[in-house]
């Protein structure tokens, strides 16, 4: 069982590091866009349900918070699967229409 729980543990700190990673550009781009600005990502659990999306364009830019259904691991992976719906969404439709990009994400 402790075997178990260490293996449980270790895809879970596993699964943070994909999710903080897939945070971290857009945590760049708002740093090199918004230098004053700040950003606080601290998840319930390990891993959480909560993401931001930050992208800037050569006539402004575009800031996204999201928070999908579920804590912890189902959380994270519905804040991937989110996340790269918007991103795609992004660059098919534009920043410039917030009610279809929700309607592509969601």
């Amino acid at each position: 069982q402790a075997e178990r729980n260490r293996q449980i543990m270790h895809s879970i700190d596993y699964a943070s590091t994909i999710q903080r990673a897939m945070l971290r550009a857009s945590r760049e781009m708002l740093g090199a866009t918004l230098p004053d600005a700040a950003l606080v990502w601290e998840p319930r659990d390990v891993v959480g349900g909560d993401f931001y999306h930050f992208a800037a364009f050569e006539d402004g830019w575009f800031a996204a918070l999201a928070d999908c259904t579920g804590h912890g691991v189902p959380g994270a992976f519905m804040t991937l699967i989110a996340s790269s719906l918007l991103t795609q969404a992004i660059e098919q439709i534009g920043p410039r229409d917030p009610g279809a990009l929700l309607m592509a994400v969601n």
